[in-house]
């Protein structure tokens, strides 16, 4: 990679080099220079792509000088990560990185890590926390948000290299309950081989949630974890397979072939040679010409050659083809060499998996047995959005009342309950808006009441997960939406106004637009014009997404227009996309 010593001059180059080059129109231009602008402060990734940032010529002719001139700290992001074979790629992320942007920040902790700068390393993720942190937060939506779930994760794996556990499981424990596979499949591990009987039933919620989110190391762990079971593997082994795994859901690549197993093996002749041994100072485990390896009663091994010293005052006399002679003062041992020794573990325990037969085991991938499927029903509980695909949804029909009705009843399992549309039921955020929604398609007096319990039910309870969260905040939006449309008279505006002031304080986008609207209005409460326009850009500041309707809100009021133009807004996600171009440009 190329190094220049000054990044700005490094600017000055590219400005004057690339100005001949441009080839997006003036038009264009001004759109994405506005776009572009936005996007530092919003969550419009479709931008970089629609303004020809995948385009080399585009990205470095027209706007690697645009981008540096003004700090786009995500623009130059792009940049560098969209083009990592430029030779100025490097510097970018360097760049954006100085300039606060996480995601590029995480890129050069990486490099730290690769260039053997371990401190800086471990410095560069605890900054990145520090900066964003996420653990109270219980929806990940953006980039950012990732970003610091990663380094998390990292930063547990690191202390775990360092064997430093107890630092480790508190990192892993963050990533993990925020979703991410990786940590759980580690967590799950770790407390498996604990000593505490509590933290090995928390290695049953972890491995399980780490197989519903696709973990192919974890389905492969549950096998082995059979074998244990069934005392077809020794501990030890399966505890070392498990370990070599750990910090990846990855399963390495492997031509897996058929081993050696205990039929293969004349075991009484075999026993015959392991008993005239065990009781020699050591074992010879391989001769290759004059060189030979010799492990003594602790595991410990030694590569030796004639006259060479061993341990406890042993030399080697002589290296033979087919044995070993070792002396000590007038101690002498004939070491007989055994080519194949797995036939020493396979006849000795021949009903137990040795480590070569596991290790060359096709993992085990879930049959969906109905023992595999009630641990899948019951790992929705530790899931932070059981509304996104998951394993076993569909193989166990976990959608099924006939089949999961009773037990999701008998183990009050909220999440499964909601899934299953046993909404009166399942004490869950989802399962009341969920509820509400049904009640709410029939036009009468006393079903508009039942919606409104229904959402005042949400609202009083406290979200636990992503989903919980997303509908809490839908809750908030559709009472107060409630209130003031399915009601003329005056005490409902109260209502909307008091349901929207506490969403607004919670930092709901939505409710501050809401709220906004009723002070632009004076419905319930004394308008007031420079209140509304502060809510409204506060409703827009808090939403990751460009919030257009609480934007026109504020439009409306500063050009004087027609209040009864107001907009309450949607009470579903809000999104940015590239069909939204326009509306964007002209409300910002």
């Amino acid at each position: 990679m190329k190094k220049i010593c000054s990044f700005l001059l490094f600017s000055i180059v590219l400005m004057s080099s690339f100005s001949a080059h441009a080839v997006l129109s003036e038009g264009v231009k001004k759109e994405c220079e506005k776009l572009l602008d936005l996007a530092e402060r919003k969550q419009m990734e479709w931008v970089y792509p629609y303004c020809g940032f995948n385009d080399n010529l585009i990205a470095w002719n027209e706007w690697a000088p645009y981008v540096t001139q003004h700090k786009y700290a995500k623009a130059m992001f792009y940049l560098c990560s969209q083009s990592t074979e430029n030779d100025y790629s490097g510097i970018y992320c360097e760049r954006s990185a100085s300039l606060g942007y996480l995601p590029a920040q995480y890129v050069v902790a990486q490099g730290a890590l690769n260039e053997g700068s371990l401190s800086l390393y471990e410095r560069s993720l605890k900054k990145i926390i520090a900066a964003h942190d996420i653990k109270d937060k219980l929806e990940l939506t953006t980039l950012e948000d990732k970003t610091v779930l990663k380094a998390y994760t990292d930063l547990g794996f690191f202390y775990l290299n360092q064997n430093q556990v107890v630092e480790a499981i508190q990192y892993l424990t963050v990533a993990a309950d925020a979703g991410d596979v990786d940590a759980a499949h580690a967590l799950a591990t770790l407390y498996f081989w604990s000593a505490n009987e509590q933290e090995q039933d928390l290695s049953v919620k972890y491995l399980w949630k780490a197989i519903s989110l696709g973990c192919p190391a974890a389905e492969a762990d549950f096998g082995l974890l059979l074998y244990l079971d069934q005392k077809k593997a020794s501990p030890l082994d399966v505890k070392d397979i498990m370990f070599k795994r750990l910090q990846s859901c990855q399963l390495p690549t492997h031509i897996y072939q058929t081993v050696q197993n205990v039929n293969d093996c004349d075991c009484p002749e075999v026993l015959s040679w392991y008993q005239s041994q065990r009781t020699k100072p050591f074992i010879v485990v391989k001769i290759d010409d004059d060189l030979a390896t010799l492990q003594d009663e602790n595991g410990t091994q030694y590569d030796v050659r004639k006259a060479d010293k061993v341990t406890d005052g042993f030399v080697v006399e002589d290296v033979r083809a087919s044995a070993v002679i070792v002396r000590r003062v007038n101690e002498r041992h004939v070491l007989l060499y055994r080519e194949n020794q797995i036939c020493v573990q396979l006849c000795q325990n021949p009903n137990v998996l040795i480590k070569e037969q596991l290790d060359n085991l096709s993992p085990y991938q879930l049959r969906f047995t109905q023992d595999e499927c009630q641990n899948l029903a019951m790992s929705i509980e530790a899931l932070n959005n059981p509304m996104e695909p998951f394993k076993g949804l569909p193989e166990c029909q976990l959608q099924d009342w006939k089949t999961w009705g009773e037990s999701a009843l008998r183990g009050k399992r909220n999440k499964h309950l909601f899934l299953l549309a046993n909404y009166d039921r399942s004490n869950y955020i989802p399962s009341f808006v969920a509820n509400a929604a049904i009640s709410a398609v029939y036009d009468n007096p006393k079903a508009k009441q039942l919606t409104i319990l229904r959402l005042a039910q949400a609202i009083k309870m406290k979200p636990t997960d992503a989903l919980s969260r997303q509908k809490h905040e839908e809750a908030y939006c559709k009472l107060a939406t409630l209130y003031l449309n399915a009601f003329e008279e005056a005490p409902e505006a109260n209502k909307a106004l008091s349901v929207a002031a506490a969403g607004a304080a919670l930092g709901y986008p939505r409710s501050l637009n809401m709220l906004g609207v009723l002070y632009a209005a004076g419905l319930g409460v004394v308008a007031d014009q420079d209140r509304a326009k502060t809510l409204f850009l506060k409703a827009d500041e808090m939403s990751d997404a460009p919030y257009l309707e609480a934007r026109q809100n504020y439009q409306l009021i500063i050009q004087g227009g027609d209040l009864s133009h107001l907009s309450y807004g949607q009470c579903t996600p809000l999104t940015s996309s590239n069909a939204d171009r326009k509306e964007i440009l002209n409300s910002y």
